[in-house]
């Protein structure tokens, strides 16, 4: 079995990847593959290896206890699919 690694080498290549990239309030950075019926299916960029998961759009566009977002925008792309960004012009 094949050992998977990060598509990005650093924190840096991973923000400046294409497609609409989140930064992860705990560190990661993913990148949003898809929208639908109400889930996110995204794909993990930086640090882990990479993987593919899904969550409800709750879940991924919400808020820490604190009131930081969950996964922040860190693109044009990725401000665009935010609800609460995508909306403010």
């Amino acid at each position: 079995m094949t050992e998977k690694s990060s598509l990005a080498n650093s924190f840096l290549e991973a923000l400046g990847m294409p497609g609409g990239v989140f930064h992860h309030y705990k560190g990661g950075v993913y990148r949003v593959l898809e929208v639908q019926g109400g889930v996110v299916k995204f794909e993990h960029l930086w640090p882990h290896p990479h993987d593919v998961h899904r969550k409800t759009e709750d879940e991924f566009f919400g808020r820490t206890d604190n009131g930081a977002l969950r996964f922040y925008p860190v693109n044009k792309e990725a401000q665009a699919i935010h609800p609460e960004i995508g909306k403010k012009k």
